[in-house]
């Protein structure tokens, strides 16, 4: 199994669905995350992607994504 691959495991799955790590992110975080959010009047999950892309851009697991095949079909349809 390559990166970026998820196995189909009872562990990965729950009822049909795929369970993906989701961090827990400290309190006082979340509440300049959102007082943030608000000052520049946007969503917090484009202020997020922003951030996060940002700050990944230039790394190799960036690169690893950009060349993996499912990134170059999802890049393609969203530019239809």
């Amino acid at each position: 199994m390559g990166p970026g691959s998820y196995p189909e495991s009872s562990q990965n799955k729950k009822m049909g669905r795929y369970s993906y790590y989701q961090p827990a992110i400290r309190r006082e975080l979340i509440r300049v995350l959102y007082h943030e959010r608000v000052r520049r009047e946007i969503p917090m999950t484009r202020l997020l992607e922003g951030i996060i892309t940002d700050a990944l851009r230039n790394t190799e697991s960036w690169r690893m994504m950009e060349d993996s095949p499912a990134y170059k079909t999802t890049a393609v349809q969203e530019q239809s």
